[in-house]
């Protein structure tokens, strides 16, 4: 589980991902006439859970993926 605090905020990859979803999904809102309160709802709440996801997330994912892509070759 991440640990939720304000230092996370500053790993500015996730941050900045976040806020984007965010305002993604406020700008869904508002300029969809047919929108879906699901893909709202659901991007809001993943870009509030990103901006409190430390950097190293990301890092440890792509090294995994570098690791089983180099056993492949």
């Amino acid at each position: 589980m991440a640990n939720l605090s304000h230092k996370n905020i500053t790993d500015w990859r996730t941050t900045v991902i976040g806020l984007i979803l965010i305002l993604g999904s406020i700008a869904y809102i508002y300029f969809i006439d047919d929108n879906d309160k699901i893909i709202f709802f659901g991007s809001l709440g993943i870009g509030i859970c990103l901006m409190f996801v430390p950097d190293t997330l990301f890092n440890g994912l792509r090294n995994l993926i570098i690791k089983n892509s180099e056993k492949e070759l």
